[in-house]
């Protein structure tokens, strides 16, 4: 009877804690893709400063992932990346330039901002996955 209890406890600790690690790495990707984001477009822009060729072309090696996958990223996160989007290759090279550099530092305070609730809330979610299943298993107890 006990080896039970004790196999259903170790499985509450476990999905408990799975799910405190899967919302911190949720930030975790947040973080990582914004930093990607912000250095495809510094590549971008010296792409256009180089004149590399059609816009297709160079956004595919500016950026190292899918430039339309706006998943794990918060909703003002997406407003600023979509309005770049939607008027790339609107102007002058030389205003591109300028405008991959602006977006590039409009995300540098989401980056920030980023990396620092991943850094503090990453680390509570995971002690709150684990600390709530040995909860559970106590108040089962």
């Amino acid at each position: 009877m006990w080896q039970f209890k004790i196999i259903g406890f170790i499985a509450v600790i476990i999905a408990t804690s799975a799910i405190g690690f899967l919302k911190s790495q949720q930030l975790k990707i947040r973080y990582k893709k914004l930093c990607a984001f912000q250095n495809g477009l510094m590549e971008l822009k010296e792409h256009i400063r180089l004149n590399s060729g059609e816009l297709d072309r160079i956004l595919k090696q500016s950026f190292t992932i899918d430039y339309n996958d706006f998943t794990h990223l918060e909703k003002e996160d997406v407003e600023i990346l979509k309005d770049f989007f939607d008027k790339l290759g609107m102007s002058d090279s030389i205003a591109e330039e300028k405008r991959c550099e602006l977006y590039a530092n409009l995300l540098n305070p989401r980056i920030t901002g980023a990396k620092d609730k991943y850094m503090g809330l990453g680390k509570l979610y995971r002690s709150i996955g684990v600390l709530s299943g040995v909860f559970i298993c106590i108040f089962f107890i």
